[in-house]
């Protein structure tokens, strides 16, 4: 039997088909995750059926409009939370080491 998914895709989004990460939610137990997974504009056998829902604003996501036609989407692995976190963290850390780094030399050369 297979599964039903949702992807909720603003509207100036442009969705593809292949392998990419992407968080979908289960239509059943209404959880989401983040998963790497081949999408196809068609559910092709050993598929299962991702609807894509548009929306204008973040703050209306969840009344988002459903497409009328879902796409095929096979989930090769969940995304681990914890792996994305760290990520996260350490992009953060990157990025406040720059913003350091850059105040220390603009300082250095006598700037404000």
């Amino acid at each position: 039997m297979s599964k039903e998914y949702e992807l909720f895709l603003h509207k100036d989004q442009e969705l593809k088909e292949g392998e990419q990460i992407v968080e979908i939610r289960d239509c059943d137990t209404f959880e989401y995750k983040k998963v790497r997974a081949v999408i196809s504009k068609d559910v092709g056998e050993g598929l299962d059926k991702l609807w894509i829902r548009v929306y204008e604003t973040e703050i209306y996501k969840e009344r988002a409009e459903r497409q009328p036609k879902p796409w095929g989407i096979k989930i090769l692995e969940e995304v681990e939370k914890e792996r994305v976190e760290v990520v996260k963290r350490v992009s953060a850390k990157l990025s406040k080491d720059s913003v350091i780094r850059s105040l220390l030399e603009r300082k250095a050369s006598g700037g404000d």
